[in-house]
């Protein structure tokens, strides 16, 4: 299941910037991990971030409405700022 979680980091957060250095790496990992296990809701965990399951919360099926078109708003606003010149 890690490769999972490898992959969205990877292709999800990463790969939409140009990281300079291991400390922008790691600014961009920090706010990457929080983002995945804090707001992002999972379709695998029934719409639950994985930090509401990992404490046994039960999904508000209202509240994971709002946050899935949040957060697909947010990831379109991060892809357009991709600077990837094969991507444009």
């Amino acid at each position: 299941m890690i490769e999972a979680v490898n992959k969205a980091i990877k292709h999800q957060f990463l790969y939409q910037h140009e990281i300079a250095n291991s400390n922008q790496l790691h600014e961009i990992l920090d706010q990457s991990v929080s983002i995945y296990n804090d707001i992002r809701p999972q379709m695998s965990l029934g719409g639950n971030t994985p930090e509401e399951t990992f404490h046994g919360i039960t999904i508000d099926f209202s509240k994971y409405s709002q946050d899935f078109n949040e957060h697909k708003a947010y990831r379109r606003q991060q892809n357009k700022k991709n600077t990837c010149k094969m991507c444009l």
